[in-house]
């Protein structure tokens, strides 16, 4: 009888392990095969774009001697707020500026300024009086809501092609992703996805073509979703029927399933990187201002050496 229970305790103890074991590979199956399967990490990547509470973004441009990096945080909520940071290099010169944007106002400082250029009597030039100062003006109809609805609407250049992001209403989510997959905007190419590191990052790098007039009209949809209707009242995607997609490569983070990286393919070197998605960190506007128009009109006057 003895021998029956220890027999029997034996075949539980056994079938339970083997329960555990069989419980861990499928978990590892279902996540290696089902968590990370390349089609369900983009389109929870684009859904994830529409609850975004604040990002960073890094661009660098680089087109002949001349090479821009900027580096623009966002937070959204009751009162959003931008900081963004521009390093402007070409062959003789570099130029810092650092701009705070609200819904209603801009700040922008000159932080740093180096050239090798001369006054007109061949001085050089002293930009200590301009640089470090505030200037401070309300924001042109045009760039009013841009850091809020996306940098794709608030692009001014035929390469500004990013997804919008944003802290989206939840019930306004649904209807914008669906338009997203029934429309093809972002049309990825599962078959020739490629794994590759990002800052460390394993990511899935897919090639993807973007159709220009389904993209302009989501665009639309998204500002009017960020409560910016007037805003992207002007955009009409009628005026892009018929242009040729537009090829660019998608960095996704398989775990979080976040945007990482994002190439253009359009004739220039041009990189935007995304990191620090939710991190949000105190931004307050400047105290001490001068009108914007002061600041531009001390610049000019320090150039031309009077």
């Amino acid at each position: 009888m003895q021998e029956r229970v220890e027999q029997l305790r034996e075949n539980i103890w056994w079938w339970l392990l083997g329960s555990f074991v069989a419980l861990l590979i499928s978990g590892g199956l279902w996540f290696q095969l089902v968590y990370k399967d390349p089609q369900r990490v983009f389109e929870s990547m684009l859904r994830g774009t529409m609850s975004v509470t604040g990002y960073t973004k890094e661009t660098i441009t680089e087109q002949g001697d001349t090479k821009n990096v900027e580096v623009r945080r966002l937070q959204f909520g009751t009162e959003p707020v931008s900081e963004t940071t521009v390093t402007q290099q070409t062959a003789n010169t570099t130029v810092k500026t650092e701009t705070i944007s609200t819904l209603d106002q801009q700040y922008v400082r000159f932080a740093d300024i180096q050239t090798e250029q001369k006054t007109p009597d061949g001085e050089d030039i002293d930009f200590s009086s301009v640089v470090g100062i505030w200037g401070k003006g309300q924001q042109a109809e045009r760039a009013a809501n841009g850091p809020f609805v996306g940098d794709a609407i608030s692009g001014s250049d035929q390469y500004t092609l990013v997804i919008p992001m944003g802290n989206l209403q939840a019930e306004d989510r649904p209807a914008l992703l669906q338009y997203l997959l029934d429309n093809h905007v972002f049309v990825p190419t599962y078959g020739e996805m490629r794994r590759e590191t990002v800052n460390g990052r394993q990511v899935y790098a897919y090639p993807v073509q973007l159709q220009m007039q389904t993209y302009v009209e989501y665009l639309k949809r998204f500002g009017q979703a960020m409560g910016a209707a007037e805003y992207v009242s002007g955009l009409d995607p009628s005026q892009y029927a018929g242009i040729a997609p537009q090829n660019v490569t998608m960095y996704v983070d398989p775990l979080s399933r976040q945007l990482v990286r994002f190439d253009y393919n359009a004739g220039i070197a041009r990189q935007d990187t995304f990191s620090s998605y939710g991190l949000m960190r105190t931004i307050e506007a400047p105290r001490e201002t001068i009108d914007a128009t002061e600041l531009q009109q001390r610049i000019n006057q320090v150039v031309s050496g009077q």
